[in-house]
C-alpha cells in the first residue's frame, strides 16, 4: 500500500460515543455544521445529533414512526440556509427537521409507485 501524507493509521479512536439505545448500531452518518448526525438503527430508529469534538450526543430526533431509512444534510432548502437535515423512512415519508427545535419542520408522504404506473 502506497503512503499518503493525509492519512494514517491510529492505534485507537481520538474521540469515541456511545448512541444509548441498548442494542442499537449506526446506519448512517451527516455533517451538520453545528453537529455530526448519527442514525441509529432497529429498534429505535433515532436520529442523534453529536457534538463535534466530543460526539457527546446533544439532541435526539424522534425519526419515523416505521423504520428510518436515511439521513442527509442538503445545503439549502425550503429557508434553511445553514444545511438542512432530510430523513425517509419506510413509512412513506420524508422529513425536514429543525435541529434548533428538535422537531420536524416539514414531511412529505410519497404516494405508491404501483398507483402511479399506467395501466
Amino acid at each position: 500500500m502506497l503512503e499518503s501524507s493525509s492519512l494514517y493509521e491510529a492505534p485507537s479512536p481520538h474521540v469515541s460515543g456511545f448512541l444509548g439505545h441498548g442494542d442499537a448500531y449506526v446506519l448512517s452518518l451527516a455533517n451538520l455544521p453545528s453537529a455530526y448526525v448519527a442514525l441509529a438503527s432497529s429498534p429505535s430508529h433515532r436520529i442523534n445529533l453529536l457534538d463535534k469534538r466530543s460526539l457527546r450526543r446533544i439532541q435526539t430526533l424522534p425519526g419515523h414512526d416505521i423504520a428510518t431509512t436515511s439521513i442527509r444534510v442538503v445545503e439549502s432548502l425550503a429557508g434553511f440556509r445553514d444545511g438542512a437535515l432530510l430523513s425517509s423512512g419506510r413509512d412513506g415519508s420524508i422529513k425536514v427537521w429543525d435541529d434548533r427545535s428538535g422537531s420536524q419542520a416539514m414531511r412529505c408522504m410519497c404516494s405508491s409507485i404501483r398507483e402511479n404506473l399506467p395501466g
